[in-house]
């Protein structure tokens, strides 16, 4: 979220300790800091007036609070009409939920994480060339009974397609249902779906449109409960059918060295200094 300085109104930050689980010795087995994450806290500026927290006087006029996507978005969007800010996050890294971590040679990404290519913000903002994005199976693979079945997109894999009408992850008419969702969400509007009235749960909206209780439990819980973090399939009908109408239109992939290239490269052109890391807003205070 963006702070102004408006009515005098400023949050209190603090200049805490890192949150990386590398800092905390989790996996590692070492209690040791994370050689960049003590780095980067020997590097920001502190307050010892204030008990060590990182002066508010030195502040932009307009703070960002949380150096995930969002934040990160905001302070690039800032940049590009050339106001000041300043952007602090309360952990080492920038990137928020969307982080990956180097480990033994291998890239760890933390979570259920997903990059699909044709998001509008992420195609104005990113340089896909120079994350050397790696598409993945458009499709899915569902274990149900001990056994694994195929679920496969019907227009970029139609063979594949066929094939996985008689498995048990949902009836014929289900998976004819799929084809004929995925086909119409792919000359839908982008616009028009989010500025819809009309708008209800997941799960009442798929029951709506006719699938079956078995298509809906093997099949639209696990997957979009995922992308959601929504097991019960409460999020709003527009965003099921803007992610519907993203994953028809573009393809679904990850970074070469996982999904924290992402805000790794929003940050990157961002001005020096202007990122404080290990700093937590602990509240917005009034100054008079």
């Amino acid at each position: 979220s963006c702070v102004g300085w408006m009515a005098g109104v400023r949050p209190r930050v603090w200049k805490g300790g890192a949150s990386c689980w590398r800092c905390k010795g989790l996996g590692s087995g070492t209690g040791r800091k994370h050689a960049a994450c003590a780095a980067r806290r020997k590097a920001q500026p502190r307050d010892e007036e204030n008990g060590g927290g990182v002066s508010t006087n030195n502040l932009s006029e307009v703070v960002i609070v949380g150096a995930g996507i969002a934040g990160l978005a905001c302070a690039r969007e800032l940049q590009r009409c050339d106001v000041p800010f300043d952007l602090i996050e309360a952990q080492c890294s920038v990137g928020g939920r969307v982080q990956t971590d180097d480990v033994d040679g291998f890239h760890l990404d933390r979570g259920f994480q997903i990059f699909l290519t044709s998001y509008p913000e992420a195609q104005r903002l990113l340089d896909y060339e120079d994350l050397n994005l790696m598409p993945f199976y458009a499709g899915a693979k569902v274990r149900l009974r001990g056994e694994f079945h195929r679920v496969a997109d019907p227009l970029r894999h139609p063979i594949d397609g066929l094939a996985s009408l008689g498995n048990p992850i949902g009836t014929v008419l289900d998976k004819a249902r799929v084809g004929a969702y995925r086909f119409q969400a792919l000359l839908k509007d982008r616009d028009a779906i989010l500025q819809s009235r009309d708008e209800e749960s997941i799960g009442a909206y798929l029951v709506r449109l006719g699938f079956s209780d078995g298509m809906i439990e093997t099949f639209f819980r696990p997957f979009f409960g995922g992308i959601f973090f929504d097991r019960g399939l409460g999020t709003s009908s527009r965003l099921f059918e803007f992610v519907m109408k993203m994953l028809a239109s573009g393809a679904n992939c990850i970074p070469a060295s996982g999904i924290g290239a992402i805000p790794k490269q929003l940050a990157k052109p961002l001005p020096d200094g202007s990122i404080h890391l290990s700093t937590k807003a602990v509240e917005v205070v009034a100054h008079h």
